[in-house]
């Protein structure tokens, strides 16, 4: 449940961000879900 979660979290701060910055700044956001996982 905490993973989905935060996975969610991450994916909706994605949105926020716009496309051109999460293709920018995707492999560090999962990156940290990963380490916090």
């Amino acid at each position: 449940m905490l993973m989905s979660a935060r996975i969610l979290a991450v994916l909706h701060w994605f949105m926020a961000t716009g496309t051109t910055a999460r293709l920018s700044v995707t492999s560090v956001p999962m990156s940290t879900a990963l380490v916090l996982s």
